[in-house]
C-alpha cells in the first residue's frame, strides 16, 4: 500500500462513518501518513486518528495470541462439559 491509497481509503473510511465519532488506531506503517501531516492534507469529520507507539504492535500482537489461545481453551471446556452433561443425561 501507497500513502496515496491510504489517504483514499481514510477519505472514504471517515465518509461511511457519518453520524458517528470513531477512533481509528494506527501502527507506525509506512503507508500511514504521519500524524503532524495529516491534519494539512485532509479533513476527517467522524473519525479521529490515534498513533500507537512505536514497536506496540508487537505487543499487541502477543495480547491477542493469548486471548485467543484463552478463548479456545473455554470453548473446549465448555464443549466438553456439554458433551459430558448429554452424556451423564441419557
Amino acid at each position: 500500500m501507497t500513502q496515496v491509497i491510504f489517504l483514499e481509503w481514510l477519505k472514504g473510511f471517515d465518509a461511511r462513518m457519518a453520524g458517528r465519532n470513531v477512533l481509528l488506531i494506527m501502527d507506525n506503517y509506512s503507508a500511514h501518513i504521519p500524524l503532524m501531516q495529516l491534519a494539512s492534507v485532509v479533513t476527517l469529520r467522524n473519525t479521529t486518528v490515534f498513533y500507537l507507539p512505536l514497536n506496540m504492535t508487537s505487543k499487541i500482537s502477543l495480547v491477542t495470541q493469548e486471548l485467543s489461545e484463552t478463548s479456545r481453551l473455554t470453548i473446549s471446556v465448555i464443549s466438553i462439559a456439554s458433551s459430558f452433561s448429554a452424556f451423564r443425561t441419557r
